[in-house]
């Protein structure tokens, strides 16, 4: 079997894990005093109000809300990190998407958002629904890598540029470190230079989610 087969029944089986709980938001949400817990209160023809435990409620448009709870299943239910191949296996229900949606957009559902403060003295908020989505991205992005990690599979990542002690690699949009050992085993500055812009294959060390900080090691 080539390594091309091997990785990507390896990423296969990782499937069933990385979608385990994907149906559970609160799962990719790390502690965070932006991101707050809110229930709908009311639900009219055109909005959606929604409330944080302030002194008053905060609207915001149905359609908004509606697109808003869209781009979350589709981010829970596609993967940033398996091979396209692998991930066509995630096959994206419109069905299920719908029903999925028409149960979030209840009385008394709730949703994690992250809230701007306008004035405080005058309980002005504003929810930050762009910023939400890129919050959720990076903690699916980092749940699918302790999955990973866990399962010690394997993932491609694409060699930018030698740095001190190793090398920077790319991987789902973020930066990752690989150890200069891990391909060259002596200091060699024209050795180093031969892996820039290579796609390798690599499993994951360590994981730091505050930091943001991932290590690789060579398959």
């Amino acid at each position: 079997m080539t390594n091309k087969k091997i990785i990507l029944k390896d990423q296969q089986r990782l499937i069933p894990a990385i979608k385990e709980y994907h149906d559970n938001i609160d799962l990719f949400i790390t502690s965070s005093k932006d991101i707050i817990k809110g229930t709908i209160l009311l639900i009219t023809k055109s909005d959606v109000y929604l409330d944080f435990g302030m002194k008053s409620t905060i609207k915001i448009s149905k359609k908004l809300y509606t697109e808003h709870l869209i781009q979350q299943y589709l981010i829970l239910n596609n993967s940033y990190l398996l091979t396209k191949r692998a991930s066509n296996k995630q096959n994206i229900s419109k069905k299920k998407l719908k029903e999925w949606v028409n149960t979030k957009l209840n009385e008394g559902q709730t949703i994690k958002v992250k809230v701007n403060i306008i004035d405080s003295t005058k309980d002005i908020y504003t929810i930050d629904l762009k910023e939400t989505i890129n919050y959720l991205k990076d903690n699916k992005f980092f749940y699918e890598l302790e999955m990973i990690k866990k399962f010690d599979g394997s993932i491609k990542g694409f060699v930018t540029n030698s740095v001190k002690g190793g090398f920077s690699v790319a991987l789902g949009g973020l930066i990752a470190f690989l150890p200069a050992k891990e391909l060259v085993k002596s200091p060699s500055k024209k050795l180093s230079e031969t892996f820039i812009s290579s796609s390798i294959n690599f499993k994951v060390s360590e994981i730091n989610v505050d930091n943001k900080n991932i290590v690789l090691r060579k398959v």
